[in-house]
């Protein structure tokens, strides 16, 4: 895995236990980047390493709660002592937050902040200072369409996105003149262990899935891999003219007017 897209990069991607995290980890491995992978699910991750280094890859996991902040700087630092720089950051942990504003505890309400948010405050903290004495680098941030779109009773979470499309922005501003370059990128519906489990007491899975696909433009439910793919283009040089910028992966949801099953 020498040759590639990310080769001679070095990425660290988070919340890579599973979904979008981990199709992307993998996918930059494919790709020739050297990949630490962190989750607070820490055999899982390590799991997935020692996978990718079976089928001629390099990566290391790292069991890290986004939450703590020396947790995120343990992650982002492995990858330096172990490959002597960092290229790539992928800011992927995302947990949903159920709750009408009215009904939302602060608690509720600061927790979906410190996981979806601050997350990548901690994360971005860490690399901005490494990326900016090496020359450059990429971050990208998974935010979601519902960051521009409501939806029901996802007051919290939907802060949480919108706010990291602001930072996402304004690091952009700030660290542009030190060559690097940070995006965000919006999935739709995407089926994710996560969406998985939050939909597991539904009767029937299959007809929610049709449902939820006739309300989308290209008719079908997003794949972690449709996701690791526009990441991949905005960790690569690809890319090296982009920056600032929100890249909406959802298969026309957020732009679809009337649905197919309301015509």
């Amino acid at each position: 895995m020498s040759g590639g897209r990310l080769a001679g990069k070095v990425a660290v991607v988070t919340g890579a236990a599973g979904g979008i995290g981990e199709s992307t980890a993998r996918l930059f491995a494919r790709e020739g980047a050297r990949v630490v992978l962190a989750d607070y699910m820490g055999e899982a991750v390590a799991a997935h390493a020692a996978d990718i280094e079976e089928g001629g890859g390099q990566a290391v996991g790292v069991t890290a709660d986004v939450r703590e902040m020396d947790d995120v700087r343990r992650a982002i630092e492995t990858a330096t002592d172990r490959w002597g720089r960092l290229d790539v950051l992928h800011n992927n942990v995302g947990v949903n937050f159920h709750a009408l504003i009215g009904e939302a505890s602060e608690e509720h309400f600061l927790e979906c902040l410190n996981i979806n948010l601050l997350s990548v405050y901690r994360g971005c903290h860490v690399a901005a200072p490494i990326m900016q004495a090496q020359g450059g680098g990429s971050i990208i941030n998974t935010s979601s369409v519902q960051g521009i779109m409501g939806f029901d009773t996802y007051s919290a979470y939907a802060s949480a996105k919108a706010g990291m499309l602001g930072l996402t922005r304004q690091m952009a501003v700030d660290y542009g003149c030190h060559g690097i370059r940070v995006n965000a990128v919006l999935p739709g519906g995407i089926d994710t262990p996560m969406w998985r489990a939050e939909v597991a007491a539904v009767p029937d899975i299959q007809a929610l899935i049709d449902e939820s696909a006739s309300r989308i433009p290209l008719q079908r439910i997003g794949e972690a891999e449709d996701i690791a793919n526009a990441v991949l283009f905005l960790a690569s040089d690809e890319s090296s003219y982009v920056t600032g910028q929100q890249l909406v992966v959802d298969g026309g949801l957020s732009i679809a007017g009337t649905r197919p099953n309301e015509r």
